[in-house]
């Protein structure tokens, strides 16, 4: 029941989702639950919400090995490049020609 004109966008918008979901679903859930999985295995002792604050606005380590960051190369990536493209154009969308707002400012 789409308009033809907002097929095109509607396409674009699910087929990003579905990478999304896709992403979240095969690379970074099972990356953090192997992680998790690993520090429970090894009676890793957790900071508190207080002393995770502390910590992180005091450690100003910065790495540039392979090793530190070879699993968050992928979400960080895109996250840091795809992700902030499309949050530009969430609030700049292409024009929707021939559309017609209604009397609440939504589009008929």
């Amino acid at each position: 029941r789409c308009d033809p004109a907002r097929r095109p966008l509607l396409a674009a918008v699910c087929g990003i989702s579905f990478a999304y979901i896709a992403c979240m679903y095969f690379v970074e859930v099972p990356m953090y639950w192997t992680r998790w999985l690993a520090d429970e295995a090894s009676e890793r002792a957790y900071m508190s919400v207080t002393e995770g604050v502390l910590d992180a606005s005091a450690r100003w380590a910065a790495s540039h090995e392979w090793e530190d960051w070879k699993n968050e190369i992928v979400w960080k990536s895109l996250y840091f490049s795809g992700a902030v493209w499309m949050s530009i154009a969430v609030i700049h969308p292409p024009p929707l020609k021939g559309f017609i707002f209604d009397d609440k400012t939504r589009l008929v």
